[in-house]
């Protein structure tokens, strides 16, 4: 199984999954003008983004049962990001607050977790898995960018993991996903 986006005949980007040799486009959010799937879990739910106006501003999403459903922003906020998914439905991603700063956001049974931040913003999730860990990125006090680890409600800097004479600087999300079958 596959999931992504494509280009559709009229010049539009939809969010699709492919399953046995089939492409199926997932839709988007009503009014809205793409989507583009991220993520799919065992269960075969689909999280990414969509827009609710066309060149409106992102909202994270999942498609189940060949349903789309919002996830929801942060009060006052306007834009939410779901980049992975568990087993156990559980979404890791990052919505925005009234002041424009984007927040690490843990979906989970319904509810809009905040994991928060190195001492500073941003901070983005970018994978999870089964056990309840997230990992992704965040600014420390000193405006640099480091990887973090969420787990049983405290987030932690990787790089306090590592011998701090090791050479290295752990920061892009690309080193930082967790395989979602742990």
């Amino acid at each position: 199984i596959v999931v992504g986006e494509a280009n559709t005949t009229e010049g539009s980007v939809h969010a699709f999954v492919w399953r046995e040799g089939k492409m199926q486009d997932l839709g988007m959010l009503p009014g809205g003008g793409f989507s583009t799937a991220l993520d799919i879990n065992d269960t075969g739910t689909i999280i990414g983004i969509s827009n609710t106006t066309p060149n409106g501003k992102t909202r994270a999403v999942l498609w189940k049962e060949g349903k789309i459903q919002e996830l929801g922003i942060l009060p006052g906020g306007t834009l939410s990001h779901a980049h992975a998914i568990n087993a156990q439905g559980d979404i890791a991603g990052w919505a925005d607050t009234p002041e424009v700063e984007i927040e690490a956001i843990l979906w989970q049974k319904g509810k809009m977790i905040s994991l928060g931040s190195l001492g500073n913003e941003p901070s983005s999730a970018w994978g999870l898995n089964n056990r309840g860990q997230v990992v992704g990125t965040g600014a420390t006090a000193r405006k640099r960018m480091h990887a973090f680890l969420w787990e049983s409600g405290k987030i932690r800097d990787l790089n306090d993991m590592i011998p701090a004479n090791s050479g290295w600087t752990l920061q892009d999300r690309k080193s930082t996903r967790l395989n979602s079958s742990y």
